[in-house]
């Protein structure tokens, strides 16, 4: 495929650009973060290996530059989290000028190319989002012609509840993706959903759906105690249950009073728990057997769920055991 960009880098009014060529070879692209590489901008954190489906998230450094994109095939959602700076937008023939501060959001559908004047040095959040992934939650809310839905182009707008759903996924990269598959599929099902509710050509409510019966949730909890070890995905779990990923969720915390992934979370700390009682197992292997990723993990939970960490949880039952053990050789005749 030939490459976006033909040229090199430049000094344009103090500010480094990307000089490009113009069509035919200008085109569209995955995500921004190959095409922001050849501008020797890396991601401080990236997704990118972390097996989330239909959402790349990443965290960015940016200098003062000018840009100008290609059209992306995934829709992209940027919030900035660095210090307000002033910042042109052009696409699509309209031009934006603003001044950006911490959490301003910009959307920009699969498909539109973009030019960027970013005047002052800041942090920004990407999201590129597949454009399948909102069709999926947008059919399983009942929409009619679900694959015909857009995102709205949004140059700069506030929302709450956007910043919160992007924080809590820079949250979780940072922290080594503790909750596993099933959180982060569980945050992007809700991220597509906010944006089809609030941010779409057609908004899209969330359908009722009634009381399931108790079975499907039920074996969805059998599979997912069969299963507990595994890196469990929301795909399978809302499968077992015979539900959407979207009305699983949605079910799930009606039911229980907690979102899946949080359940899970305290299954597997249960298991550990019994799993700590026996010295002759190994802190990484009671984590691989509870099914998080890593002994890090383990001790995470464990500390937010316990209170301790499981070495002292472990050395704390074992002294409760020799002191059950003496008193029970003084009690004998």
């Amino acid at each position: 495929m030939p490459r976006n960009s033909g040229g090199t880098l430049q000094v344009l009014n103090g500010r480094r650009a990307l000089a490009l060529r113009t069509a035919p070879d200008f085109l569209p692209i995955a995500d921004p973060s190959s095409y922001l590489a050849e501008l020797d901008l890396q991601p401080s954190l990236t997704s990118r290996n972390a097996g989330w489906e239909g959402l790349l998230v990443e965290q960015q450094r940016k200098p003062a530059c000018a840009l100008e994109v290609p059209p992306l095939l995934t829709h992209f959602i940027g919030i900035r989290t660095g210090p307000p700076g002033r910042v042109v937008q052009r696409r699509e023939g309209r031009t934006h000028r603003g001044h950006e501060s911490y959490g301003d959001i910009v959307i920009l559908p699969a498909g539109v190319a973009s030019t960027w004047e970013v005047e002052d040095p800041t942090d920004g959040l990407h999201i590129s989002l597949a454009p399948e992934l909102l069709s999926r939650v947008a059919a399983e809310a009942g929409a009619p012609e679900p694959g015909r839905i857009e995102l709205l182009d949004r140059f700069q707008v506030r929302d709450p509840a956007l910043l919160y759903l992007g924080l809590a996924l820079r949250s979780e990269l940072a922290s080594g993706c503790p909750g596993g598959r099933l959180f982060a599929d569980a945050l992007a099902t809700a991220l597509a959903a906010h944006l089809l509710a609030t941010h779409a050509t057609r908004t899209v409510a969330a359908l009722e759906v009634g009381t399931v019966a108790p079975g499907r949730l039920r074996r969805a909890v059998e599979y997912i105690e069969h299963h507990l070890e595994t890196n469990l995905t929301l795909a399978e779990v809302a499968r077992a249950a015979g539900l959407s990923q979207f009305h699983f969720c949605r079910q799930f915390r009606r039911v229980f009073g907690l979102p899946p992934h949080r359940y899970i979370i305290g299954l597997r700390v249960q298991r550990a728990r019994r799993l700590l009682a026996r010295p002759d197992i190994a802190l990484a292997e009671v984590a691989h057997a509870c099914g998080f990723a890593s002994q890090s993990h383990l001790s995470h939970h464990f500390r937010r769920l316990v209170g301790v960490s499981p070495g002292v949880f472990r050395d704390a039952q074992q002294e409760r055991a020799r002191q059950s053990k003496n008193v029970g050789d003084q009690l004998s005749p």
